[in-house]
């Protein structure tokens, strides 16, 4: 790497990397001299005097902005400094990418094409968001976790939470037998990048061992006028909190060394809290921020400098409007009931009310929210959500991120979650990393470099992910009466009104069933269309995307169709095929997935997944068009498929530790 004296009007200097690099650290501290190694493996070490020289140092300062960097480069030599340690590193990772090097996945790195490359005589920066987070959130990825963090850190993201569920069956978090298995090296690799780390998820409900109802049922919440064991427990009961507090105490001990802790209600869209506690006055957000701030009070003696999080989510959204936060509580804003088809501040009916709901956290927090207090949890790499595609949102994550910046939240993270390891890289996820750094950059620049480098024997790569991301966009829209849940907890239950998501077609009114038919009819062609220009390389992407957009489109016929009054024999005939049709699509994916490449058990959480979500509505409408006397032998098989289904669910991880 030798650089020219001579600067060109533009303002760059000319860098040839066909050589090696001298390196000397100014100044002491770990990151720094980790910083150092991130240059010497991509640039490599000369020993020669006449080689050039990379100078790093690093101030004192700590955050906020010890992120910033800068570098001037002229007479053979490259002086980075940081204005923390960290600022060092990310200016490190900066550097490079200047030189050409891209980190668009894990495990893959672009590398300057030739050795003549122009680099910035003078740059600095720091991020627009002060916390930027990698939420580490299935056994899919807790499995990849080092490559996801070395990803990261390339990328300049400097958190990573690993989203655990260390009690449940673990479809949408990291399971505990996982997470046991594999958190040493993952906490250290974090920790050599100098990143923040969080753990938890929803575990609050297991703190409380429902054991204890039958000698202290005071301690747990109220439905329907009767104590129940169900979830959560009574805020108001301090016996509870005491033994919460007990359970509480052991589980931060045995998990040290993070700098935020998760221990949220269970994940329902409501009606987990105390109709006891709601009548004197409490809602559900101020019984939740009464639990917080009781363990908030041990977490403070565990580990002083941690916070403990307050999940705003679901039936919690809405600020608390009689408990303070202590001083060591952190809201995370956790906006699921949203669309992607606009951003978070938008007028749009779905999100229109958030950019108040934030505000009005922000406002509960005080002070606290400018130390960082203020959290966002988002959903732009969430395969559940998406049901199992993820969608190009590069667009709408950067009108979200300004938008977030100027709410004045602290941290933004991603939940990456699934079914599977990713196939394909994912364009969101290291677009997500750009734009926390800087909402305001180039799409089209991070669409190229990122097609580049992820595809590059892909023709007009930067093209396709534009027009993927705008023939998706569409599909993507809600209107309020979609953006619902269901949730039931007995299998007889489920069986008769079956879990819903945000944006299922079954939440489609059959008028909006219709239009919706029709939309999903035009996406599939017009995914077609692209999947015939792609070539080989989005192989493992477009036919998914095709299946997702093509099964969304019968299911929304099939609402249309049983929205109807008076349907004839023959109707209802046509209906109960068509969702036998649908359930055997989903029964085929293990199949599909093993066939391009993925490991069984990957293809049976999918299925799963699908299963609980989807074709459970399937085989409900199946049911319902069937005549009468078939009804009740369709539902005992339903019945047996659910069991064999939840029961292969519950050994799933065994398969793979």
């Amino acid at each position: 790497m030798k650089i020219k004296p001579e600067k060109p009007p533009h303002g760059s200097v000319r860098v040839n990397l066909s050589g090696g690099v001298r390196l000397e650290i100014a100044g002491g501290g770990s990151l720094a001299h980790e910083a150092a190694r991130v240059l010497a493996r991509h640039l490599g070490i000369a020993t020669g005097a006449q080689a050039p020289l990379i100078v790093l140092s690093h101030g004192a300062a700590q955050a906020p902005g010890d992120e910033a960097f800068a570098w001037d480069a002229a007479d053979n030599v490259i002086r980075l400094a940081g204005a923390g340690q960290r600022g060092l590193m990310w200016g490190a990772f900066a550097l490079l990418e200047a030189c050409g090097f891209i980190f668009p996945a894990p495990g893959l790195v672009h590398t300057p094409a030739s050795g003549d490359v122009s680099i910035p005589a003078h740059h600095e920066d720091a991020p627009a968001l002060s916390g930027r987070s990698l939420i580490i959130g299935h056994a899919a990825f807790m499995l990849e976790a080092e490559a996801w963090i070395h990803f990261a850190a390339a990328n300049r993201l400097n958190t990573i939470f690993f989203h655990t569920d260390e009690h449940g069956l673990g479809l949408g978090a990291i399971p505990g037998k996982i997470w046991q298995a594999r958190k040493s090296r993952a906490m250290a690799l974090a920790r050599s990048y100098g990143m923040t780390l969080e753990l938890g998820g929803h575990g609050l409900a297991a703190l409380l061992p429902r054991s204890h109802f039958a000698e202290h049922p005071d301690w747990f919440r109220i439905k329907n006028g009767v104590r129940v064991a169900d979830h959560n427990l009574n805020p108001l009961s301090q016996g509870a909190l005491d033994e919460l507090g007990r359970h509480a105490r052991a589980w931060f001990a045995a998990n040290p060394g993070f700098d935020v802790y998760h221990l949220w209600a269970d994940d329902l869209p409501d009606g987990g809290w105390c109709e006891d506690a709601a009548r004197q006055g409490y809602a559900p957000s101020d019984q939740m921020m009464l639990v917080t701030n009781a363990l908030a009070k041990v977490l403070a003696d565990v580990s002083p400098g941690a916070r403990l999080s307050y999940l705003a989510y679901h039936d919690t959204e809405q600020a608390p409007l009689r408990v303070a936060p202590l001083s060591n509580v952190a809201i995370t804003f956790a906006p699921r009931l949203r669309t992607y088809a606009e951003p978070i501040n938008s007028a749009h009916p779905v999100n229109a009310p958030y950019a108040g709901l934030v505000a009005a956290n922000a406002a509960h927090l005080g002070a606290e929210a400018a130390r960082g207090a203020l959290r966002v949890f988002e959903y732009y790499l969430d395969a559940i959500l998406f049901k199992l595609m993820v969608p190009p949102l590069l667009s709408i994550m950067a009108r979200d991120l300004a938008a977030y910046q100027a709410m004045g939240v602290h941290t933004v993270g991603a939940l990456l979650t699934g079914a599977a390891p990713l196939r394909v890289p994912s364009i969101n996820a290291f677009g997500f990393a750009r734009l926390a750094w800087n909402p305001r950059a180039s799409l089209a620049g991070i669409r190229a470099d990122f097609a580049r480098a992820a595809f590059p024997a892909l023709k007009d790569g930067a093209m396709l992910f534009e027009r993927l991301e705008a023939v998706l966009s569409p599909a993507l829209d809600m209107a309020p009466e979609e953006v619902r849940l269901r949730h039931r907890r007995s299998l007889d239950e489920m069986l008769d009104d079956p879990p819903g998501d945000v944006g299922d077609p079954s939440n489609a009114t059959p008028e909006r069933a219709a239009e919706l038919s029709a939309l999903m009819a035009d996406v599939v062609e017009q995914l077609t269309e692209l999947r015939g220009t792609s070539g080989a390389m989005l192989d493992d992407m477009l036919p998914f995307a095709l299946g997702w957009a093509a099964l969304r489109r019968d299911w929304y016929g099939l609402e249309a169709l049983r929205g109807q009054r008076g349907l004839s024999g023959a109707e209802r005939a046509s209906l109960a095929q068509g969702a036998r049709d649908l359930s055997a699509a989903i029964e085929a994916l293990p199949g599909q997935m093993e066939r391009a490449g993925h490991a069984p058990v990957w293809g049976a959480n999918a299925q799963a997944l699908l299963f609980i979500f989807w074709e459970l509505h399937l085989l409900k409408i199946e049911r319902d068009a069937l005549p009468e006397a078939e009804r009740a032998a369709q539902r005992e098989a339903t019945r047996e498929k659910a069991v064999a289904t939840f029961a292969r669910i519950a050994g799933l991880w065994d398969e793979i530790r």
